[in-house]
């Protein structure tokens, strides 16, 4: 996305009240972005945002010097690092590239510059396996990060994506989630607190699996205001079809969380729409 662009998204934003910002593409690594650092002073410039996060797999850790991590973790709330695990071999498996040694490298940088800098981010390593015990394999290996305060969470099972994979799909021990037609009661959590913008511009209802901008798209941040596309009809009639149209992707969705179950496990709070609890960040740190 252009700089302009970005600028637009921002200060819309910031103007319907601002809150929290994740700048994680819905597929892609943000590391690869070389206007990271601008973004980043952009976000911040606006009192009306905060809590912004973001996830990487950290290879490409080096693109940045010291100073400018420094900059990135000070100006970040929630700092996910996506791992295939934390030996060579499994990490080869799961990403199919021999990049363990960097990853881990880049984390000890990492925890090395938050102390430096005084930084207060929060950092969570979440691994993508093929071993629904693999922290627990891993005990020893992963008690210098529980020592630094690190969220650590792991995932065996894969998400579906609306629907658009299936059990036959999956290829060795990888693990596709099977559809499960829950019963809905209201909109998923996601498309109910969450919008994405892609790089394009196109503005989806659904920043979890609709990495194209095709299955829920709301309009274009370039043509319209945030808050027109925010609170449009079109978002409205697709709240609907995805609480209650069996026909509709969200019913095979196996990312479907229901706003309830959300709340009622506190990981928001709809009386403080403004504060999102750290729970929320746990809860998708882990899938």
């Amino acid at each position: 996305m252009s700089l302009e662009l970005f600028e637009k998204t921002a200060r819309d934003y910031a103007v319907m009240g601002g809150g929290a910002v994740t700048l994680t593409p819905c597929a892609g690594e943000l590391l690869t972005d070389p206007h990271l650092i601008e973004r980043l002073r952009i976000l911040t410039s606006y009192k009306e945002i905060g809590n912004i996060g973001f996830t990487t797999n950290l290879i490409g850790h080096m693109r940045f010097s010291d100073r400018q991590w420094i900059e990135i973790l000070r100006s970040t709330y929630y700092l996910q690092v996506s791992s295939g695990g934390l030996d060579r071999n499994t990490y080869l498996r799961m990403f199919g590239v021999d990049k363990a040694k960097d990853v881990l490298e880049g984390i000890e940088r990492i925890f090395l510059l938050k102390k430096k800098s005084g930084a207060k981010t929060i950092i969570s390593l979440a691994f993508r396996t093929d071993k629904r015990n693999y922290l627990k394999l891993k005990r020893k290996g992963l008690l210098v990060f529980n020592k630094n305060g690190v969220y650590i969470s792991n995932i065996a099972t894969y998400g579906n994506w609306a629907g658009m994979l299936d059990t036959k799909d999956k290829k060795g021990a990888i693990k596709i989630s099977e559809r499960r037609p829950a019963i809905r009661s209201g909109p998923c959590a996601v498309m109910a607190t969450m919008i994405g913008v892609l790089s394009s511009g196109t503005v989806t209802a659904c920043s979890c699996c609709d990495f194209d901008g095709a299955l829920f798209p709301l309009g274009n941040i370039a043509e319209k205001g945030l808050a027109d596309l925010y609170a449009g009809s079109g978002r409205n009639v697709l709240f609907e079809k995805s609480s209650g149209a069996k026909e509709h992707l969200c019913f095979n969705c196996s990312h479907y969380i229901g706003l309830g179950w959300m709340i009622h496990r506190g990981a928001l709070d709809l009386k403080n729409p403004g504060n999102i609890p750290l729970k929320f960040y746990h809860f998708f740190s882990g899938g």
